[in-house]
């Protein structure tokens, strides 16, 4: 998908980090973030 169709990727990139962004705001600890981002990018590979 990245090499295929990167304005669908970067969307899925900016909606993660806004997501995050949200989370953090709302009172997410450094660690409930760090998992957020671990799932991410252990699911990342099945995405794209």
């Amino acid at each position: 998908m990245s090499r295929q169709r990167p304005a669908g990727t970067s969307s899925v990139i900016v909606f993660g980090t806004e997501g995050m962004s949200v989370q953090a705001r709302d009172g997410a600890t450094i660690n409930e973030l760090f998992s957020i981002a671990k799932m991410t990018l252990e699911r990342w590979p099945a995405a794209v």
